[in-house]
């Protein structure tokens, strides 16, 4: 989120010291747009605030102390022992990097772990490489996922895959998942029959549903039948094998919380801190791809949690071959897709 797009507020409290402004007061004065500088007492260094991302970036090129509102995990707040979340202090680190960028050997980073959700925009995919190293795009189609095939080890993508039909008509890995994530197992809805993907609207889907799976579609499910549909037919004509599976984000990250259940909702600001620092456990880099992917994407482009979903597909992609599926033993639906979800298991 940018600068501009933050609340705003018209209580400025000026005479409190630079950490412990809280976040509202420290909106409200980026809102003026007029750069304001503050001494530190930690750091003994006058403090730039930036009014916008770019005059950020400059001063920190400068070697000047800058300010950069960025929202901190729980871990981050204790570790800095500040009551308040403000930002982070010091030279904020470098630009994010895209899947076209290239690191300073001259050669293409090229991450082998990936994790991909929908978003409004497209797909938001988080790669990983072998070092560690992160990369995160926005993809308007899930078919260019074509140009990660060659160099990836595992695609984790959170969509539904293999899809149930007249003569299955429960998927099996979706059972387990409500049983695993109990008692949050809402958060996994019911997959639609592949012929329901075909119709025209809600009525005329969610009737073809019935005929098929003796159920209604939701209004959630449906609302994402178009992407079930494209990565369905990719699948089917690409056939790129075990290098694209199925996830589903809160098993994984139940998984990598020691089989687990979370306590907060993926979208509560203790939610989000909560997966956050599961994340950081597994990857250090986890905080920074976050921040840079939360600061360069709009948030009606992609979503704060399409963000977190897509990073614990890579994280759990990257713990390869450590894998496991729900169920143990995967069915296979009418056109011979899985119908499983990967999490990581320590076995």
């Amino acid at each position: 989120m940018g600068f501009d797009d933050m609340t705003n507020s018209k209580t400025v409290i000026e005479d409190c010291t630079f950490e412990y402004q809280c976040p509202k007061t420290w909106r409200a004065l980026l809102k003026t747009n007029v750069a304001s500088i503050r001494f530190c007492d930690s750091c003994e260094r006058n403090v730039y605030l930036s009014s916008s991302t770019d005059e950020a970036w400059e001063n920190a090129e400068q070697g000047r102390c800058v300010a950069v509102p960025v929202e901190l995990t729980t871990a981050s707040r204790q570790k800095l022992e500040i009551p308040h979340v403000v930002g982070m202090m010091g030279p904020p680190p470098k630009r994010a990097k895209n899947f076209q960028d290239r690191n300073q050997g001259g050669n293409a980073v090229k991450p082998l772990f990936f994790g991909l959700d929908g978003c409004k925009a497209g797909w938001f995919v988080v790669g990983i490489d072998q070092a560690g190293e992160f990369q995160f795009s926005v993809l308007s189609k899930f078919e260019a996922i074509t140009q990660f095939l060659e160099q990836a080890k595992l695609i984790l993508v959170d969509i539904p895959i293999g899809l149930p039909w007249q003569g299955q008509k429960t998927r099996l890995c979706d059972t387990a998942a409500r049983k695993a994530l109990s008692p949050r197992g809402s958060s996994v809805f019911s997959v639609p029959a592949r012929s329901a993907l075909a119709m025209p609207s809600y009525q005329e889907g969610s009737e073809e549903n019935r005929r098929q799976l003796n159920r209604k579609l939701s209004k959630q499910s449906w609302a994402i039948a178009p992407k079930i549909k494209e990565v369905d037919e990719y699948m089917r004509n690409v056939m790129p094998g075990e290098k694209v599976r199925e996830m589903h984000p809160e098993v994984a990250f139940w998984a990598l919380n020691g089989k687990t259940g979370l306590n907060h909702k993926k979208k509560d600001q203790a939610g989000i801190d909560e997966r956050l620092d599961i994340l950081l456990r597994h990857y250090p880099g986890a905080d920074e791809c976050f921040r840079w992917a939360r600061e360069q994407y709009l948030i009606k482009e992609v979503a704060t949690d399409d963000i977190l979903d897509a990073m614990v597909g890579a994280v759990t992609a990257m713990q390869y071959p450590r894998l496991s599926t729900l169920p143990a033993m995967p069915m296979l639906d009418e056109e011979r897709l899985p119908m499983e979800m990967v999490y990581y298991s320590d076995f």
